[in-house]
């Protein structure tokens, strides 16, 4: 399997220490190596290597940063301004980083709250249902439907578990090996793609890296093939690919942006006055940022719809079950009255 690049957190370090370095007068391969002592990372050793070698920072770094990194870094060997566009490359990659960390942290809680319910689950089905069936068959009573139906599921999951847990199992170790053209990776991508929050995610990403190309001096149809190798998601690379080719026929890229459905007409605006007032970078940064709040702020009313949602679902399950159990009892404590 092919090595990953840096994360967005590690990429916006790598560059802040390297461009506070540079900055400071210190020469390239000398400043690698100190940061390679400070970061520890070991593939940087690979780049050292290469650029004591001869090769430029860009190229011995592929496969070590990732592809909007590389070509920027190409555009500033070649227009000049290194310092500059490692400044922008870690703060883009700071902002991105930034806000999947928002993301993930609000989504630690009603995880939580679905690991009590799987809890409750288990130990209602493994522990109070099997003590609950010996009382029933010492009584010799006669059960109502739900009472036998729990008892049913109850026996099932004690006497089968291993199925599911052996499934789970192989789920997580065949995951990471799905590639990218692996039909069920697709499926899970094409039904990710109908989702208004992950639409919003992937344009903002897109508006982000073409921001910082640009910035750094690399021409709009580079900039669009660029952040369509580094999409997360092939079919959002083929929407980008057909934005290049469409910027590339001589076409604006705001008129391009306004036929696809996935960027809406404020942002498409946004950009129409970047390209008319010669601020594009600047405009699709402020575009991104809009998409980032938007993105915020729809993962946070699901939250509050999904949190309340679980808690009613675990009292709901543990309900039935108590339900189910105890209503022979009242069953038989009305009969003897």
């Amino acid at each position: 399997m092919p090595k990953k690049c840096l994360s967005k957190r590690d990429t916006a370090r790598f560059c802040s220490q390297l461009r506070l370095l540079l900055s400071s007068g210190v020469p390239l391969l000398q400043a690698l190596q100190i940061v390679r002592r400070l970061s520890g990372w070991p593939r940087l050793e690979q780049v050292c290597s290469a650029v004591s070698e001869g090769r430029s920072l860009s190229a011995a770094s592929e496969g070590f940063l990732p592809v909007v990194a590389l070509t920027s870094l190409r555009g500033a060997e070649a227009c000049g301004g290194m310092e500059e566009v490692l400044l922008r490359l870690s703060l883009h990659f700071e902002a991105r980083a930034d806000v999947e960390d928002k993301i993930k942290s609000a989504l630690i809680y009603p995880c939580f709250v679905l690991l009590i319910c799987l809890l409750t689950v288990c130990l209602l089905v493994f522990l109070v249902l099997p003590g609950f069936k010996t009382f029933f068959i010492d009584l010799n009573a006669d059960l109502p439907w739900l009472t036998r139906m729990m008892l049913w599921l109850g026996e099932a999951a004690a006497n089968n578990w291993y199925w599911p847990l052996g499934l789970f199992g192989c789920l997580v170790v065949a995951m990471p090996r799905f590639g990218p053209n692996n039909r069920l990776r697709q499926a899970c991508q094409a039904l990710a793609s109908r989702s208004r929050t992950y639409c919003r995610s992937q344009a903002s990403s897109l508006f982000f890296s073409l921001a910082t190309l640009l910035e750094g001096g690399v021409a709009i149809s580079e900039a669009l093939r660029t952040s369509a190798s580094a999409a997360a998601c092939p079919i959002f690379a083929k929407r980008i690919n057909f934005l290049k080719d469409r910027v590339e026929a001589g076409e604006k890229l705001s008129t391009a942006l306004a036929e696809d459905r996935l960027f809406n007409g404020s942002a498409v605006q946004m950009v129409l006055v970047g390209e008319a007032t010669g601020q594009l970078a600047v405009m699709l940064r402020a575009a991104a940022e809009v998409y980032d709040r938007e993105r915020e702020l729809m993962v946070k009313r699901l939250l509050s719809l999904l949190e309340p949602g679980l808690t009613l679902f675990v009292g709901l399950i543990a309900g039935v079950v108590v339900l189910a159990m105890f209503l022979p009892l009242v069953n038989m404590i009305s009969s003897l009255q």
